[in-house]
């Protein structure tokens, strides 16, 4: 079987993608950081350093069928596609999104640095390749109340 990545799902992309945005900002937002949109079908969204006026991306990914709450996770890893490569060579973070109000936020330094795995895609049933992140790399948060919370 070759190895071949997920081809692009425009249905997928106009299900989630302004979701996933809306939770990256509300995320950001406590933080007093205001996310701005990247170009259509590029990196998603980026914003402006306060104090070193350095850009930084954006990457978010909508994980819906995933019910994690922090305590249940089962992984020791967070997988993350390689056909996001391109937009972790820079400086940035990308977000992964739960259902059930959770998230995981890397910086795409860790992503790049960790090592690639083939494995079964579950939306198209094909082997891809992806990034294998320690899970001790990403930050987790739920959202509590009117806040995240780190977890």
């Amino acid at each position: 079987m070759a190895v071949i990545g997920k081809p692009f799902d425009k249905k997928l992309y106009d299900t989630y993608n302004d979701y996933g945005i809306f939770i990256a900002k509300s995320f950001l937002k406590q933080f007093n950081i205001d996310l701005l949109l990247g170009e259509k079908y590029k990196v998603d969204c980026y914003f402006i350093g306060k104090h070193s006026g350095i850009s930084y991306d954006v990457e978010v990914e909508v994980r819906p069928s995933e019910h994690w709450n922090g305590t249940d996770f089962k992984y020791k890893t967070l997988t993350i596609p390689a056909r996001k490569e391109k937009f972790v060579t820079k400086r940035g973070l990308y977000f992964a999104i739960c259902e059930a109000g959770a998230l995981f936020v890397i910086d795409f330094e860790f992503i790049a640095m960790s090592p690639k795995i083939i494995k079964k895609n579950k939306c198209n049933h094909e082997e891809e390749i992806f990034y294998e992140v320690d899970l001790s790399n990403c930050k987790f948060f739920k959202y509590k109340g009117s806040t995240w919370e780190k977890q």
